[in-house]
């Protein structure tokens, strides 16, 4: 009987590995692009994981910055002015589904006219499609 059971258990436990490896390894990729006039420093980190920040990156005019991330994770995403790299223009949590996904950084405006930064979902599909 206690044969059984370690057999069992063993197996539980490769079945474990193998599903948490699988779930792992399914990625997709996050595009920044920079829409704003003006070069801005783009910085992300998972937003439950310890690990440190990626290194910052400047994004000038029209440019942009693909960053693999895990499917389902949580990315906290900081904008800084490039030229005032301790103001942040957006900080802001971004969900990551299944779905490779392209966010904006734009200038919008609230009902009173007054303008703010903000990073605006524009593309979700397979990268390499569609000319992304």
């Amino acid at each position: 009987m206690a044969g059984t059971i370690g057999k069992l258990c063993r197996t539980c436990l490769v079945g474990v590995i193998a599903l948490a490896l699988c779930s792992e390894a399914k990625a997709l990729w996050l595009g920044v692009r920079n829409r704003l006039p003006h070069p801005v420093v783009v910085q992300l980190k998972a937003a439950k994981d310890k690990s440190p920040r990626q290194m910052p990156q400047r994004l000038y005019p029209r440019e942009m910055t693909w960053v693999r991330v895990p499917a389902g994770s949580v990315h906290l995403v900081t904008v800084s002015d490039a030229r005032q790299l301790r103001s942040n223009l957006v900080r802001t949590k971004i969900k990551c589904g299944q779905e490779d996904v392209i966010y904006d950084i734009t200038l919008a405006a609230d009902a009173d006219g007054n303008k703010f930064v903000t990073l605006l979902k524009t593309w979700q599909g397979v990268r390499g499609k569609q000319g992304h």
